[in-house]
């Protein structure tokens, strides 16, 4: 199999978030959530990158926004969508951008009616359009979610506000083979919260929707069509005692009835995991995993049956959440999340894996893969139109973050190497040995920041650092021989 690049970096600047990373078509990669300024002014981010995962350039967009979901569009641009926070009134409404492969804007439009409106997904149609899912006020009646149709340069071509007796709220949209959408989101009662699918025609007519429950929250939160022209949607589900929330994979056909319902024990979609297809049928999963009491990132890979392949968990600080994944053109992976603990306070994860899912800065867990049968059944919608589509005027400014690096190789076999090393014992008290090396291979140790605080030159084949003066924690160490990588990873000092 030929080599993967993998690396594992945070990205810091400001108080920084990220929602959605992909790889373009340049090879390199593209960046989407927010940042906050000096001013405590949130403002929606954007950062490309080349193949290694260095940065190209990154750019903020207004004052007061974020965005949740985006794509890489057909003329090499991009398209983004969030939301936008009103003065003097302080609502929300929803906030479109598009930009060019250099992240210049062409068109920018809000959307919304009286109160606050949220943008959660956009996607670009076979017309060269955009269609796009939100939710906000359903003109008295409740929350609703919102589904709008533009043509190539961000106009009107309708809209539909679908609501009902019970509040609706939207995560994902999808344009389906028929040339109509898919939609999950939920819908409340007051009480109890159901995942919620909403199956419209190419103009935005309901044909069908369907609530599935059974427990006291379940939630939609990322959706795609299966080669049978069924549907896998990921999604919350709380426990038959209430007392946690772990990441659901349900399957149907293509009218919405149950083929195979998951939940995956273990895995914590505090930022509503999403859900990829894969080149071979396969599905990759983001979420979280409580680690001795620390959150990390946690990636998992399942199959067409929602079986477990693989997961893996990574991250340097007490608070990280995977919130995107999907797969690259090498058949490995991009993943990201972020922290928001001081250590690394509003630092963006950005991880390039192999098809393993590993980036030299992971470790392995299995979950805990239980079935169920939610209850089914089919609500009753309201849709009307008259939504307000105003172009907006916001400015962007080019800004300037810290990218650290601690795991990288770069085309590395997936075959193991011959010059595999040992480290041992690990986790320790601050004492590591290092068998199988080269004579005059370098170790270098690295902390959490990226500053090197130990180096050797080896004498021989094993060698002894003593770290122990230093804090306790995680570290991360680089092994190279004439001026190659030989090995890295992380070690442990307790």
């Amino acid at each position: 199999m030929n080599g993967q690049i993998t690396f594992f970096k945070t990205i810091t600047g400001a108080d920084e978030s990220s929602n959605y990373v992909a790889q373009t078509t340049d090879g390199g990669y593209v960046i989407a959530g927010a940042s906050t300024d000096t001013s405590g002014n949130i403002n929606g981010l954007v950062i490309k990158t080349n193949a290694l995962g260095d940065t190209t350039w990154t750019r903020i967009y207004g004052i007061d926004t974020r965005f949740n979901s985006g794509m890489q569009t057909s003329d090499g641009g991009y398209i983004l969508i969030g939301k936008k926070q009103n003065f003097p009134t302080g609502d929300y409404d929803i906030y479109i951008l598009k930009i060019d492969a250099a992240g210049i804007i062409q068109w920018q439009k809000t959307i919304g009616l009286s109160d606050n409106e949220y943008g959660t997904s956009i996607r670009q149609t076979a017309d060269g359009g955009y269609v796009l899912a939100g939710h906000g006020s359903d003109l008295g009646t409740g929350y609703a979610i919102y589904v709008v149709k533009l043509d190539p340069g961000g106009n009107l071509q309708w809209d539909k506000v679908i609501g009902g007796s019970d509040t609706k709220t939207s995560s994902s949209i999808r344009e389906t083979n028929d040339g109509g959408y898919i939609i999950t989101g939920a819908s409340s009662n007051g009480t109890d919260s159901e995942t919620y699918l909403l199956k419209l025609d190419g103009s935005g007519v309901e044909q069908w929707s369907k609530k599935y429950g059974g427990t006291t929250y379940a939630k939609g939160s990322c959706i795609q069509q299966t080669p049978d022209q069924g549907y896998v949607i990921s999604g919350t589900r709380t426990n038959s005692a209430g007392s946690s929330s772990d990441l659901s994979v349900m399957k149907t056909d293509s009218l919405g009835n149950i083929d195979w319902a998951k939940v995956y024990v273990g895995a914590n979609p505090y930022l509503e995991g999403t859900i990829n297809k894969t080149s071979n049928g396969n599905y990759i999963l983001s979420s979280s995993k409580n680690v001795f009491g620390q959150s990390k990132l946690l990636f998992t890979l399942i199959d067409n049956s929602g079986n477990e392949l693989w997961s893996r968990y990574m991250g340097i600080t007490d608070l990280g959440f995977g919130s995107w994944a999907e797969q690259t053109a090498d058949g490995g992976f991009v993943f990201t999340g972020y922290s928001i603990t001081l250590a690394l306070r509003g630092a963006i994860y950005f991880i390039k894996a192999d098809s393993l899912g590993r980036s030299g800065c992971d470790s392995s867990t299995t979950l805990t893969v239980t079935p169920f049968i939610p209850t089914v059944t089919t609500p009753t919608s309201l849709s009307i139109s008259g939504l307000a589509i105003i172009n907006a005027a916001l400015l962007a400014s080019v800004r300037s973050d810290t990218i650290n690096t601690y795991c990288t190789t770069v085309a590395i076999s997936e075959l193991q190497s011959k010059d595999q090393i040992a480290v041992y014992p690990n986790p320790s008290s601050g004492q590591f040995n290092f068998s199988g090396l080269r004579k005059e291979s370098k170790i270098e140790v690295f902390d959490i920041t990226g500053r090197t605080v130990y180096q050797l030159i080896a004498v021989g084949d094993l060698e002894t650092i003593n770290i122990s003066d230093k804090a306790k924690g995680i570290y991360f160490y680089r092994v190279t021989s004439e001026m190659k990588l030989v090995q890295n990873g992380k070690i442990c000092m307790e």
